[in-house]
């Protein structure tokens, strides 16, 4: 005994040794973390609506909603035949729409003003291409939005 503690001798002296450097020389086991995959940002998609003068029609104004978000209005005339407006959405998927329009008509010489709406869902994904259509019943102005990507 050597300052209050005991003192190994021989073999078990020998044995204390190899497993005091085995500890401090031997590789430890690296402990490996599986990453955790991140959830997926979702990509903006850009689309374009289309409008045309439809036959018969002096002028029109649609006002289009995406679910329940106006993001813009297109304005058809005499002077304008054509219109495009493009859009950009959060993430490519489904959208509900409303349309809201005013179009004036010529009916026989007399211009006829229509105001009508419509509802529905597209499926968005950028380069897609739609195009607002609209149709009479009795005195009811109809509109739809129509996927035109080819």
């Amino acid at each position: 005994m050597k300052n209050g503690l005991p003192t190994l001798t021989g073999i078990a002296a020998v044995i204390t040794a190899i497993g005091g450097v085995l500890t401090i020389f031997h590789p430890k086991p690296e402990l490996k973390s599986t990453p955790t995959p991140s959830p997926k940002t979702p990509e903006a998609a850009n689309f374009r609506v289309f409008n045309r003068l439809g036959t018969g029609e002096v002028s029109e104004r649609v006002v289009l909603l995406l679910d329940g978000k106006v993001v813009g209005t297109l304005t058809v005339d005499a002077f304008h035949t054509e219109a495009m407006m493009e859009i950009t959405v959060p993430e490519s998927g489904r959208y509900s729409y409303t349309a809201e329009s005013t179009a004036v008509f010529n009916v026989n010489g007399t211009p006829i003003t229509y105001v009508g709406a419509g509802q529905g869902t597209i499926q968005v994904k950028s380069g897609k291409n739609f195009e607002l259509t609209g149709s009479i019943s009795g005195n009811t102005w109809y509109i739809s939005l129509v996927d035109i990507t080819r």
